[in-house]
């Protein structure tokens, strides 16, 4: 047994199992005002009640894909988690374009709600969604397709075949007293499939995961969090004359998850957020004959995290965070149910960024600073996650 290896690999399956999962937004309320975001030097001073919704600050306004990178609990929302809680779309109107990550949203009035309109990518293909949201409850989902559909009559031959990335995901939430409760459902091919009937005999080639999770997130005093269930099945099936077995890759996955992020430091131009992301996983490998027995990982992750934002002038406001892992994990790990291993490990390196948003009247550009801004000297690019709003 190759522990060095597993060690690794054990880290990364879990980092990525986790960061599919989805991240905290926003505790404003859905019915934020949607007039342009205020400059970086003035302030509210209003109060807020079971009914109005809380007073807008600096902080608040929907974000790029540069902001919040390692999913703080507490920070505002960034684009792409409107999708996640749904009902955050309410209230919204702004267009954000991103020309670095190929991206493009826009929120607008539509039938007594809010729409959301998204292009993007996943992995392998571009990326549709869809959103709407009400004052009571929102709906979402994301579409990647690649299908074709042959038939030979001839030979009797008819076939299915899905390319990677074909994906659909569907999202749902509602504002209830305590917070936010919100689901999410999806199935995505991994790798290129197929599913055949030739004269009646089934035959194909499946790669694909289906996934689900059901959470609250929610704010208390200055105390938010993000707790959730997760799901996942995921592998390879083959079928041969009506016969299915399952490659060495395929698991069942459930994951506990709960997220903390406590506003530590604030005054009106500048707050630090500190957070811990804990996800508890638990996956269970299927028994492959001839290959191996069933096997079963436990991990439980801690990742502490800080986001700290501050109003430089009037119009600019700078941001950074920092996190890092550590994985506690065991096991049978080799599908030999005589051996097992025990580990602690922590990710090799901390991880940070710096951005800055710049932000006029009705506009803002938005985006991440590399780690050496002097590079800008050498004609290279600094800006990562480059992106501009304009909110109405």
């Amino acid at each position: 047994m190759n522990i060095s290896k597993f060690l690794f690999s054990g880290l990364f399956v879990v980092g990525s199992a986790f960061a599919q999962l989805p991240w905290e937004n926003s505790s404003s309320s859905a019915e934020e005002t949607t007039t342009p975001p205020p400059s970086y030097e003035a302030t509210s001073n209003s109060s807020s009640s079971a009914i109005a919704p809380q007073a807008e600050t600096i902080f608040d306004q929907v974000r790029g894909l540069a902001y919040n990178p390692y999913g703080t609990v507490g920070a505002a929302s960034n684009v792409a988690d409107l999708a996640t809680t749904p009902s955050d779309i309410y209230g919204k109107k702004f267009a954000y374009l991103s020309p670095s990550d190929f991206v493009g949203f826009t929120a607008f009035n539509l039938g007594g709600g809010s729409a959301l309109l998204g292009l993007g990518n996943n992995y392998y293909l571009s990326e549709l969604t869809l959103g709407y949201a009400t004052g009571a409850f929102g709906l979402a989902v994301k579409l990647s397709i690649a299908k074709a559909w042959i038939s030979d009559d001839n030979f009797d031959v008819s076939e299915r075949r899905t390319g990677a990335g074909d994906n659909v995901d569907l999202y749902f939430s509602i504002p209830i007293s305590i917070g936010t409760l919100y689901a999410r459902g999806g199935w995505l091919t991994n790798q290129n499939s197929y599913s055949s009937d030739r004269n009646g005999d089934e035959y194909g080639e499946d790669y694909s995961s289906i996934e689900a999770q059901v959470g609250l997130t929610g704010k208390l005093s200055s105390l938010n969090y993000d707790a959730y269930l997760g799901f996942l099945r995921t592998g390879g099936t083959l079928i041969d004359d009506g016969d299915k077995a399952v490659d060495e890759n395929t698991y069942t996955a459930f994951s506990l998850n709960f997220n903390i992020g406590y506003q530590a430091l604030a005054n009106e131009r500048a707050r630090v957020l500190v957070g811990l992301n804990t996800s508890a996983l638990g996956m269970f490998y299927d028994e492959v004959e001839n290959i191996g027995d069933s096997d079963s990982q436990l991990s439980l992750t801690l990742s502490p995290n800080i986001l700290a934002e501050v109003a430089l002038f009037d119009n600019l406001l700078a941001f950074g965070g920092a996190t890092h892992s550590l994985v506690l994990f065991g096991g049978d790990l080799d599908r030999n149910d005589d051996t097992s291993l025990f580990g602690i490990v922590q990710s090799p390196t901390t991880q940070a960024f710096a951005g800055l948003r710049w932000q006029k009247d009705n506009w803002a550009l938005e985006a991440q600073v590399a780690a050496n801004p002097f590079e800008a000297f050498n004609g290279n690019n600094i800006f990562a996650n480059f992106g501009g709003f304009i909110y109405f």
